[in-house]
């Protein structure tokens, strides 16, 4: 380690975590050394110091050019590939953009160079788009970071900018770039004193670590060999410093978390439930995926004309909205609530009514004022105006209030933070004003190509990709993944740069390929004193191998434990009945019935303990609320007409018109409920259908014989097996002779009456009112696109298509209908 008390001192290292590692070094030795108080060194990354240098020569060079950010020129670059409207990939600006970067890292000649070379159409779509990336900047007098780190070498030369009397180079196991040694050999020409010389100390271009290798037969039996040898490593030494790399590990993140989270949950729980996980991963994700910057980009993506329930919904769970802590119960059952009761959509106003209604007032007012400011964002605005209207929002919601932060999301926060004021410098490269819609998916765009990871708390157990593991230092570690498909991996090139430019390249082919790779496999074997490596070695029809740029001095097959022993089956006596319902009413009315019928445990569930599932609100019109409106336009009409008498009574034009009338009003009063209820498109279909299912079963009703509608709507109130049970009997008809018919709408596919009482009853609501009411007949009205019609039983013939007598029905045999009712009783008891 360097003499770190030299006040001109720079140690530079290829990764930010390296940095960070550094310090955190250097600052254990000085506190180990009984030292209270110690000069920190200045530790940055190479690309760090090329910006530092950049704002140093911009604020005191004659030079007039603006220097721009990566994400200015990110922006600039997006905008001369969207000029290519087949492409439409913002991957594409991603590969642009690295292109670039690799021209000015090797030294390479820049597009408009490239006479006489031959181009594939992909290099020559970048050609274009780097002349007008050029052309752009000069027009403006901007200047990109990459362009000034070419330069770099110059402006130090001509003392333009102030260089250290020393830099370490600290962690570099790969060789630097042409343009890093062209700006180092600047410095020494500075008189700079560089130390450091970037490698694996010792090691040699043919050189191969020697390491002990585990084969597995999964991926995942690898990762779980990994974690458990990490557990058992920090039970026998808890301040042991270790790392698992994984050289895959972006498309394992899940996994790997996943399996870390099993293995040390129960070392976690039995410490302290709320302690961290002794492992951390240095992979990041993009910043839209932490759920703080989710809510922020939700939050501000809310358009008060139709906020989608499923977005409120979410809101209502945030916990990082102001008011999430003190309403916390009544947001929870608020957004129940708002799933059963409300549309797929709601305005603003209508989403403050309705959590006010509900309870939520705190978020109702937040509502009410951000509906206000919502009102006062213009059609069009700069980045930095866009920026300010973006916090006022955030702020008018209480975001970042709700609970109290961890330290975790406290980086998250200020990261956001960051982005925003990153994003309000976008004034720089954007034409003029711009609407809210491109604002927003600039500012989400921006978020995507973020990847944060917060910074590791101390955990003992590091999870590591390739890259941020060489350079550093552990007591022990475990490499995954040495199989020969991995190491060394197949040749790349950039599809953006002339193969020509590319022989030379680190990667570009497999000899070099090869070096690359067995220098990160010497550098990997370096990290800590203990290192040993593992490597899936799959099936038995599709074997893989060992990677050949190792020697290994053992292979072992290592079976997969679990992490902790298995517990021992708990008995329990018999329980076959719950405890005794505490009162003899139960929510729920025959649905109670039903429940029982068909799952005992879904009825304890759902009634007893009230876990009943609340499913999203769909677009249009679902089958709940058809129904409702259904029920609400049949009762409405038996209402006027009374009768069959006053059905017949009225011609079919005055009929039909009569139905148009209250279907009509019934969708009107609907839509002026929620506008995103019924759209009026939808309620012109739903008008034409609706009128012409209730014509049809109006048809039907004609035929029977003469009727009076004794009741509609009837609230009953039942008694069965010592519950008091409520219910609403949609119709009840008197015929001539007295007799009494229950019929119950259906909106649904027709299906036939499951009422039987010698098995489960899967429909005990029309036996129930027909035990309750003494009636003689129960039938189904079914109003749907399929069948239009009438399905049920009765002590008699009718005079109703579709309701059998009882003395005829085959499946009851000769059994009155007054029996049949006493089996219904005594099933429903």
């Amino acid at each position: 380690m360097p003499d770190t008390t030299h006040n001109d001192l720079l140690i530079l290292t290829p990764t930010a975590r390296l940095a960070r590692a550094v310090l955190a070094e250097h600052a254990a030795r000085a506190i180990q050394s009984g030292a209270t108080t110690w000069f920190t060194p200045r530790v940055l990354t190479l690309s760090a110091w090329q910006d530092e240098l950049r704002d140093h020569y911009a604020l005191r060079a004659r030079d007039t050019r603006i220097p721009i950010s990566a994400a200015q020129a990110s922006i600039l670059w997006q905008r001369e590939v969207e000029q290519q409207v087949f492409i439409g990939d913002p991957a594409v600006a991603d590969l642009a953009e690295s292109a670039w970067r690799r021209l000015h890292e090797f030294d390479l000649p820049l597009p408009w160079e490239w006479q006489g070379l031959e181009l594939t159409p992909d290099a020559a779509h970048f050609q274009r788009w780097a002349l007008r990336f050029r052309r752009v900047c000069e027009r403006a007098g901007w200047i990109d970071a990459w362009t000034f780190a070419r330069e770099l070498p110059d402006v130090i030369l001509r003392g333009d900018v102030p260089v250290p009397e020393q830099i370490e180079l600290t962690g570099f196991e790969q060789p630097l770039t042409p343009l890093a040694e062209r700006t180092l050999a600047a410095c020494v020409q500075r008189g700079t004193q560089v130390s450091g010389k970037p490698g694996t100390p010792g090691a040699t271009d043919t050189q191969s670590p020697v390491l002990p290798l585990v084969a597995v037969a999964t991926a995942e039996a690898e990762l779980q060999c990994a974690a458990d040898w990490s557990r058992a490593r920090l039970a026998e030494r808890s301040d042991a410093r270790l790392a698992i790399v994984v050289p895959d590990l972006a498309g394992r993140l899940s996994d790997v978390e996943r399996i870390l989270r099993k293995t040390f949950a129960s070392q976690r729980v039995l410490a302290a439930p709320a302690a961290p996980m002794p492992w951390h991963i240095s992979l990041g994700v993009p910043l839209p995926a932490w759920p703080l910057v989710s809510d922020a980009l939700r939050l501000l993506g809310l358009d008060p004309d139709c906020i989608p329930q499923s977005d409120l919904v979410h809101l209502l769970h945030s916990p990082f909205i102001g008011g999430a802590e003190t309403e916390r119960d009544t947001r929870a059952s608020t957004a129940f609530e708002l799933l059963s009761s409300t549309p797929w959509a709601l305005t603003a106003r209508e989403a403050s009514a309705a959590l006010e209604r509900l309870g939520s007032g705190d978020l109702s007012e937040r509502f009410t004022r951000w509906r206000v400011h919502r009102a006062q964002w213009p059609t069009t605005a700069r980045a930095s105006e866009w920026t300010a209207f973006f916090q006022e929002t955030l702020s008018t919601f209480g975001y970042g209030s709700g609970r109290a932060l961890d330290s975790r999301e406290f980086q998250v926060l200020q990261r956001w933070h960051d982005l925003l004021q990153e994003f309000s410098g976008f004034d720089v490269v954007w034409q003029g004003p711009v609407t809210a819609q491109v604002a927003l998916e600039a500012l989400g765009g921006r978020a995507a190509r973020v990847v944060f990871r917060e910074q590791n708390p101390g955990a003992p157990l590091e999870i590591l990709g390739v890259e941020e593991a060489m350079g550093a230092r552990f007591d022990a570690a475990w490499l995954t993944t040495l199989d020969a498909e991995s190491w060394p991996p197949e040749a790349t090139r950039d599809p953006f740069i002339p193969l020509a430019l590319q022989r030379d390249l680190p990667g570009a082919n497999s000899a070099s390929a090869t070096a690359v790779a067995r220098r990160e496999l010497l550098a990997l074997a370096s990290i800590a004193p203990e290192v040993r490596g593992s490597f899936v070695r799959g099936v038995e029809s599709v074997p893989h191998l060992a990677t050949r740029l190792c020697t290994f001095v053992s292979v072992s097959e290592q079976p997969v434990t679990t992490a902790d022993s298995a517990a021992p089956i708990e008995r329990l006596a018999d329980d076959a009945l719950a405890p005794p319902y505490p009162d003899d009413h139960a929510e729920g009315g025959t649905r109670v019935l039903e429940l029982q019928a068909a799952c005992p445990f879904r009825a304890f569930a759902e009634v007893r303990l009230a876990a009943r599932a609340a499913e999203p609100a769909r677009p249009g019109i679902d089958p709940r609320l058809r129904g409702k409106l259904l029920h609400v336009a049949l009762e409405r009409l038996w209402h006027e007409l009374d009768s069959q008498r006053g059905l017949c009574a009225l011609e079919e034009d005055a009929l039909t018109a009569r139905v148009i009338t209250v279907v009509g009003d019934v969708l009107a009063r609907e839509q002026a409920r929620f506008t995103w209820r019924l759209t009026p498109q939808a309620a012109v279909i739903e008008e034409e259908r609706m009128t012409g299912l209730i014509l049809t079963l109006l048809a039907r009703e004609r035929e029977r014989s003469d009727f009076t509608v004794a009741g509609r709507e009837l609230k009953v109130t039942m008694q069965f097996g010592g519950l008091t049970l409520k219910g609403v009997v949609d119709r009840v008809d008197r015929l001539a002779d007295g007799r009494r018919l229950i019929i119950d709408y259906k909106s649904g596919r027709p299906k036939t009456p499951a009422w039987d009482p010698t098995g489960r009853m899967a429909d005990p609501q029309l036996p129930a009112y027909a035990v309750t009411l003494a009636a003689d007949g129960i039938a189904f009205a079914t109003l749907h696109v399929s069948a239009v019609g009438f399905s049920g039983r009765a002590s008699q013939d009718l005079g109703v298509v579709g309701v059998t007598p009882k003395s005829t029905s085959a499946a009851e045999g000769d059994e009155s209908w007054i029996s049949l009712t006493s089996a219904w009783q005594h099933h429903l008891d």
